[in-house]
């Protein structure tokens, strides 16, 4: 997270010892990850793309309010993971369910950060904007397109495994709640091969129907995370051992969110929230917040 982008390892739960840096503006594709022609193209379709990303939430928010389609295959670090408990797709589809002691806004606005990343999540070795397409000029949310890497593995045996995401994150005003809602570039354009990386890393894909809801409880002082990854790798990796391997993946990523902002040592901006305003108005006008209240998901019987 922002999106969920976790590697195949599992270096357990800890906080980095790398000092806080001060603070910086996002990256962008100026390391030139992905070629700029194409982030061209995708740019002159975002009229299309947040209707893509918010039919995306849509379906995302079906899919974690069905309690009869889930079954939890782990719990741990006070995180339970649920698997669909008819599975067809051979791609990892796991719904992940925590809570967290601190504020939705808090959490959102921790994960939301570019600057840290790389820095407390040993996992990720890069994590840039690459454009914005609707972006609030306050809060900074809205709609963009993201780059994730992760870490190759195994003495480089497992390449990296980077993801193109289009990307989008609101607050729901009523409910205190922000949601976001995330899927590859690849999957927008339905075309077969993600966009060719220039960084040597393998390209992953996040499914249509990502994302997640961040909902306040306990009088919105704590925060229900509601996440559902849809994910292949891709590459030589069997979809068996990713879907094994995957689950204790995600319960020691959104553990180790806790422990990072527990321990205090990376600093982060708070959301101002307020009335969106510029550049994530445009073409948007009279838009309703996507609604995602009392979203509870049990363990099936």
């Amino acid at each position: 997270m922002s999106e969920v982008a976790v590697s195949l390892q599992s270096p357990g739960p800890s906080v980095s010892e790398a000092p806080v840096e001060e603070e910086r503006e996002p990256a962008t594709n100026e390391q030139g990850v992905v070629p700029e022609e194409f982030l061209e193209r995708v740019v002159k379709m975002k009229k299309e793309i947040v209707k893509y990303l918010d039919d995306n939430a849509k379906t995302m928010r079906a899919n974690v309010t069905d309690k009869t389609k889930w079954v939890e295959v782990l719990d741990r670090y006070g995180v339970k993971v649920f698997s669909p408990k008819d599975k067809v797709n051979t791609h990892a589809e796991l719904l992940t369910v925590t809570e967290h002691p601190r504020s939705p806004l808090e959490v959102f606005s921790f994960i939301r950060d570019f600057a840290n990343r790389t820095h407390w999540d040993c996992n990720v070795s890069k994590h840039v904007r690459l454009k914005k397409l609707y972006i609030d000029e306050k809060t900074d949310l809205g709609y963009d397109i993201t780059y994730t890497r992760t870490q190759p593995i195994a003495g480089g045996i497992v390449t990296a495994r980077s993801f193109v995401n289009l990307r989008m994150g609101e607050h729901c005003s009523k409910s205190g709640s922000f949601v976001e809602s995330v899927a590859s570039v690849d999957q927008f354009l339905n075309e077969e091969d993600v966009p060719e990386r220039t960084d040597y890393s393998t390209g992953a894909t996040m499914f249509f129907g990502s994302g997640g809801l961040f909902e306040p409880i306990n009088g919105g002082k704590h925060c229900r995370i509601t996440y559902l990854t849809l994910t292949d790798p891709r590459g030589w990796l069997p979809h068996t051992v990713v879907n094994q391997i995957m689950p204790g993946e995600l319960a020691g990523y959104f553990n180790l969110i806790k422990t990072v902002m527990d321990s205090k040592k990376y600093e982060y901006k708070l959301i101002p929230l307020g009335t969106p305003k510029g550049a994530a108005r445009e073409g948007k006008e009279e838009r309703k917040s996507t609604k995602f209240d009392d979203v509870i998901v049990q363990k099936s019987s």
